[in-house]
């Protein structure tokens, strides 16, 4: 009997060709390669099951190949055949995970010297090379910058902000894409089409969501649902199933009990998921990601004419997302994610889940925060207005509404009254400020805010002059920060020291002191304090 082989490796690609989602990479490589430009050390990054070590043996096959050096390796010269049989003689992998001592990497820089034996290049895939010891990586660094012209490094990492800088210096570095629903599911319904299995377009697209951007994840799962269906025909009770997720529109419907404040039919809906094995974590991330899905549809009307998401799926949600205020919507899931830690640490899972539900009953009937400094419902001593606003009364409330409430500010900052930012534009500096704060960086946070003065500013630079106050080694952390988060290619400049440099939380003193100002010099302040002789406005001082 032969053996099975799963997806995963049945289906391996074996040509930049083949690389599905990773167009800008094998376009780099194509070129590199057939210009004989390629780097003696090139690192790949990427989550899980994205096509880092496939790419890695791509790349050692075309540098080997009978036909090359090549970015279309033939596959089947002898070359090619011991690198996909992972036999080749100067190709070795090494796993840092489990060879993360000096003597490891010592072999590797003796057994370098050495010319290739079997083929044209001897190559080193290291994979998740950020886990080497400090010494392995200080003791890699010579032969890394002045290897001999017959060797290549090629390494692979899942946490790029692990691996030094000294190493990133001296390799060719590729960032290597998360896959996208459309991609994951084109492959799912090709291989199943190979193996003359019957796959349903909405278990298709929740096998797509469940990898979270991973190829590799998606077909293992692929492969279980082949093991788990009947008479080879994948559907979606299968799927929902195996994943134990509920259903689209039982998830619709808690989350619509929520917005309307039915309290039974949040337990009775809760307990009968419960009872039917659904896990209360797994039933918050479902219905976090049907709330990102309704924000979408209300912020992306394209998104109901995306052949991606099943016809089904995409009525019921734009149906749902119609009925719905989205900086309702902004507001829950912005709780939710936030308990949804509490839920992981709770004695009783469950419990905790329907407790936080009935806390997101209460905020999404509270109307929108932006209407409370609109209408004049937060008063220093009265909560409700006896008329209506002038422009100054507004600005004086706003004021006030920051110093009674700076929860409430909070809000408004992380999404209420703003448009989801997306990382990989930064139009103006208050925004990059709060990527760095939306990421959890309060210290960097802290010192781009108060300790520097921004020189010039713009997408894809930043130069900026320094306070004392300010660290020497700011540069630094910045870059490693946005490397962390994909945006690597950033020029950061320290112009040097200036502690008369304005601060962004400068700016914004001298502009609330100006708008103080501007209060004080009304006629109708004027008036009030000429009728209370001795009488003198304050301000809260607001940081």
């Amino acid at each position: 009997m032969t053996d099975y082989i799963v997806f995963a490796r049945k289906y391996r690609p074996q040509t930049l060709t083949d690389l599905m989602g990773q167009d800008v990479l094998a376009a780099a490589l194509n070129k590199a390669i057939a210009q004989n430009q390629l780097s003696h050390a090139i690192l790949l990054h990427g989550i899980r099951g994205v096509g880092k070590t496939t790419t890695a043996r791509i790349i050692a096959k075309g540098l080997n190949c009978e036909k090359g050096p090549t970015a279309d390796p033939c596959g089947i010269c002898p070359s090619c055949e011991a690198i996909q049989n992972e036999r080749h003689l100067d190709v070795i992998e090494m796993d840092a995970a489990s060879h993360t001592s000096v003597d490891d990497i010592r072999e590797i820089i003796e057994t370098a010297k050495y010319k290739a034996v079997q083929g044209r290049f001897k190559v080193y895939i290291i994979d998740e090379v950020h886990m080497l010891s400090k010494s392995a990586f200080n003791a890699l660094l010579k032969t890394l910058e002045e290897p001999p012209p017959f060797v290549k490094f090629i390494f692979a990492t899942t946490e790029i902000q692990k691996v030094p800088e000294t190493i990133l210096s001296r390799c060719m570095r590729f960032d290597l894409r998360r896959m996208d629903l459309g991609t994951i599911i084109t492959r799912l319904k090709m291989i199943c089409a190979t193996e003359s299995v019957t796959l349903e377009e909405e278990a298709a697209a929740l096998i797509a969501r469940a990898a979270d951007g991973s190829m590799r994840d998606a077909l293992s799962l692929l492969d279980q649902a082949c093991a788990l269906s009947k008479d080879k025909t994948i559907t979606t009770l299968c799927v929902r199933h195996m994943l134990g997720m509920s259903s689209r529109e039982t998830l619709f419907e808690l989350i619509e009990s929520i917005f309307k404040g039915q309290i039974d039919d949040i337990f009775h809906k809760t307990d009968a998921m419960f009872q039917s094995g659904i896990d209360p974590l797994l039933l918050s991330k479902d219905l976090l990601d049907g709330l990102y899905w309704l924000i979408a549809f209300k912020s992306k009307p394209q998104l109901k004419n995306d052949t991606t998401l099943p016809e089904s799926e995409r009525i019921l949600t734009q149906t749902l997302a119609d009925q719905l205020n989205r900086v309702g919507l902004l507001q829950v899931w912005q709780v939710l994610s936030k308990q949804y830690e509490l839920i992981f640490k709770a004695p009783n899972p469950e419990q905790a889940l329907q407790v936080v539900l009935l806390q997101l009953t209460h905020l999404a009937k509270m109307p929108p925060i932006p209407d409370f400094l609109e209408k004049g419902m937060i008063y220093p001593e009265n909560n409700a207005p006896t008329k209506e606003m002038s422009g100054l009364e507004k600005k004086i409330n706003t004021l006030r509404a920051e110093a009674l409430s700076p929860q409430i500010s909070s809000i408004q900052e992380e999404g209420v009254n703003a448009e989801p930012q997306p990382q990989d534009e930064f139009s103006t500096f208050d925004a990059f400020l709060n990527f760095i704060k939306d990421n959890r960086e309060p210290v960097l946070y802290t010192h781009m805010m108060s300790d520097v003065g921004i020189e010039s500013y713009g997408q894809g630079y930043v130069h900026f002059t320094r306070k004392s106050q300010a660290p020497q080694t700011l540069v630094t952390q910045l870059k490693t920060f946005l490397q962390k988060h994909g945006q690597a290619s950033w020029d950061i400049q320290d112009l040097g020291l200036d502690d008369s440099a304005i601060s962004q939380q400068d700016q914004k003193r001298l502009d609330r002191k100006k708008l103080q100002e501007e209060v004080l010099s009304h006629i109708s302040v004027k008036e009030v304090v000429e009728a209370f002789p001795g009488a003198s406005i304050t301000f809260d001082d607001v940081t």
